[in-house]
């Protein structure tokens, strides 16, 4: 008879207390800039729970920071694909198209952001500034108006609709 503590034992799954830790250490190994350690912690996270999506979001962050943009892109998508209630990972995701210089595909995120939460000033602001950067003035002035209709402090979105209507004013010209 084979002694029953030789045999491999299966491995119990992580209690939830353990998936919490290793995310709750990614996110103070982030925020005191070790990257690499908040990495390894987001990576023993998902291996206790691969659905965890705010891990997925937390190393697209990473990898934002690191201006690692494909990374950062997939991880952003896998928190998206996990969680689309989240208005975050989808401005994350197209805040890193934008820095790849992809607009149009940016364009597409924030105007899932805005279907999301259409009250939100700084979506209807991101979403201007990405129409802006790929010509469409009209569409990018309607959004600066609509941010600022949300939130009338939005510094940065008066001084967009400005330099816009500035620009219209030209082109008709």
């Amino acid at each position: 008879m084979r002694d029953r503590f030789l045999q491999p034992q299966p491995r119990p799954a992580p209690a939830p207390g353990e998936r919490d830790l290793h995310f709750s250490l990614a996110a103070i190994h982030y925020d005191r800039g070790r990257l690499d350690d908040a990495l390894r912690e987001l990576e023993a996270a998902l291996r206790a729970n691969p659905r965890l999506s705010d891990a997925y979001y937390l190393a697209g962050r990473i990898h934002e920071d690191r201006n690692e943009l494909e990374q950062a892109i997939r991880s952003y998508r896998r928190a998206i694909r996990l969680d689309r209630s989240r208005l975050i990972y989808f401005l994350r995701l197209g805040a890193a198209l934008e820095k790849k210089g992809d607009a149009w595909r940016a364009i597409d995120q924030f105007r899932a952001a805005a279907a999301l939460c259409p009250d939100d000033a700084e979506t209807r602001f991101r979403l201007g500034t990405a129409f802006d950067a790929v010509g469409l003035i009209d569409d990018a002035i309607a959004e600066y108006r609509a941010a600022q209709k949300i939130d009338a402090g939005l510094k940065d979105a008066e001084l967009c609709l400005q330099a816009a209507l500035k620009r219209k004013e030209a082109q008709a010209k």
